[in-house]
């Protein structure tokens, strides 16, 4: 085109050359991808997920602390060898996780 201008169509073309050419899509066609979802409502949801999984994090000390016993055994088991196997501990593991899980089930949470 003379005038320098490009429309659509040619704009269309020499993206899909750059993608044909470089095997990957360029920042051009990115920019004109439209989300099914407006991207605040994407961001909305990623965020209030972030904020749970930190506020249940913050608990996490508590759930420890009342597992105390169930978390030493675990600890005393795989400590005692000095080549522990996999699944070696399994039985004060689960017993350690199912303490967690309870807890956390108790002040209306999860792990």
């Amino acid at each position: 085109m003379a005038s320098g201008k490009t429309n659509g169509n040619d704009l269309h073309g020499t993206v899909e050359k750059e993608i044909r050419k470089t095997g990957r899509q360029s920042q051009v066609e990115i920019a004109n991808y439209q989300l099914p979802v407006p991207i605040e409502v994407l961001l909305f949801k990623e965020m209030d997920a972030v904020q749970k999984a930190k506020q249940r994090f913050k608990l996490f000390p508590k759930y420890l602390a009342s597992c105390a016993s169930e978390g030493s055994l675990y600890a005393k088991c795989v400590i005692q060898t000095d080549d522990p196997k996999q699944n070696q501990c399994e039985k004060e593991f689960m017993a350690f996780k199912k303490c967690l899980a309870e807890a956390a089930k108790k002040s209306g949470s999860r792990i």
